[in-house]
């Protein structure tokens, strides 16, 4: 395999990198990260402490003991890789090059999520019961609102994952339109935010509920609750294969997903219905 002139793959890798910014996953951002070279990496749940109310006089100040619990999360592989024939790149009227870039790159980002949804699903929190039925709307928000503050999960950074009907649901229920929390943003972007404390973000990736099929299970977080250890980042390589007379394009990270405090996890399951 020979090298490719290193003037060519930087003007590749900053064509790749413009689609990675636009591309980029749904949820990078909306959970703690840390990066660093080492394969795990452990998160701390500190155990919370009560504050004292009193000291006698010259006694001295009395001091809690700190416990964090050690929550490790281990990187593991993604990467898409894909060839980029010479001659059908010569024979095409499209840009190739580009098609390939924008597949491969959001191929990667995709699974990125995938791999926070998993995450998700593995918290231990049981499911929330919606005040109507598996029906979506603002009273459902306030709901998942009112599970994360009975379990004094703090207000800020507060992020839910629901599915395309659940968004639906919502953007038809009057009170949430009526008091002027629609913004043509959600159709846009996908993302309804400052719902009830959260930015609700829509996807089509949710695994089913406990109904099976006919309904899927929506997620609703605090950023702190959910780890990303990144061992290495968003990265292109490019390589000319003479063989295959053509170019050899890959993408891959290589990172680790944990739960590092489940009551900050919170789900429900909506109907693909209504």
């Amino acid at each position: 395999m020979s090298t490719v002139d290193v003037l060519f793959e930087e003007s590749w890798n900053k064509e790749a990198k413009l689609e990675y910014t636009q591309m980029e996953s749904l949820l990078k951002g909306k959970i703690t990260e840390h990066r660093g070279p080492q394969k795990t990496h452990n998160f701390q749940l500190f155990t919370p402490t009560v504050a004292k109310t009193s000291k006698a006089r010259h006694a001295e100040v009395e001091i809690s003991a700190q416990d964090a619990t050690l929550i490790p999360a281990t990187v593991g592989l993604i990467y898409e890789a894909q060839m980029i024939d010479d001659w059908d790149a010569a024979q095409n009227s499209f840009d190739y090059r580009n098609v390939i870039t924008k597949n491969v790159t959001a191929a990667v980002w995709k699974k990125y999520d995938d791999k926070i949804i998993t995450a998700l699903a593995a918290s231990t929190s049981g499911e929330t019961t919606l005040p109507t039925g598996n029906t979506f709307n603002y009273a459902a928000a306030s709901k998942m609102a009112e599970v994360l503050d009975t379990q004094d999960v703090p207000m800020g950074d507060r992020f839910g994952l629901i599915s395309a009907p659940a968004m639906r649901q919502l953007q038809n229920d009057s009170v949430y339109i009526n008091n002027f929390h629609f913004k043509n943003e959600v159709v846009k972007t996908g993302i309804a935010r400052d719902v009830a404390g959260f930015d609700l973000i829509k996807t089509n990736r949710l695994g089913n509920g406990a109904a099976g099929n006919t309904e899927r299970r929506c997620y609703f977080w605090h950023k702190d609750a959910v780890g990303m250890h990144i061992a290495q980042d968003f990265k292109i390589k490019i390589d000319w294969v003479p063989t295959r007379q053509g170019y050899l394009f890959t993408a891959s990270m290589l990172v680790g997903t944990v739960i590092i405090d489940n009551k900050g996890v919170q789900y429900c399951d909506v109907a693909n219905a209504n």
